[in-house]
């Protein structure tokens, strides 16, 4: 069994410990200490491609088929109150009474669920 990397995989080892050594270990204090989402850090990564998660086939290329109204911005509230926010918590932080035992521990969403492909979410949402 071979345990090395390819080179593919070594590259973006090297890309994600660049970033790591440039962005985010000097600034890790100040962002900690101000409780700040690194939104700058992951724009990096972002850029470098990082945020690459293989989708399933059958969710590849989805949209999102609902319009953006005040409709559904209401509706979608309604169902995340209903299902989501026991355990992602009302502001979406991860922090719902029902997630105070859960491992992997719950997800913040808020800061991140606005820049992620409406196909990928369809695909977390529907399989986890």
């Amino acid at each position: 069994m071979d345990y090395f990397l390819t080179e593919e995989q070594q590259m973006i080892v090297d890309v994600a410990r660049q970033i790591t050594d440039e962005k985010v270990i000097p600034n890790r204090a100040e962002l900690d200490e101000k409780h700040e989402f690194p939104r700058k850090i992951l724009n990096e990564m972002a850029k470098a491609d990082l945020f690459g998660v293989p989708i399933p086939e059958e969710y590849a290329g989805l949209t999102n088929p609902i319009t953006v109204d005040d409709t559904s911005l209401a509706r979608g509230k309604e169902a995340f109150v209903l299902y989501c926010a026991v355990c992602h918590g009302e502001t979406g932080r991860g922090d719902g009474p029902g997630a105070e035992n859960l491992y992997p521990p719950v997800p913040a969403i808020a800061d991140t669920q606005r820049e992620l492909s409406d196909d990928f979410l369809y695909y977390r949402i529907r399989d986890g």
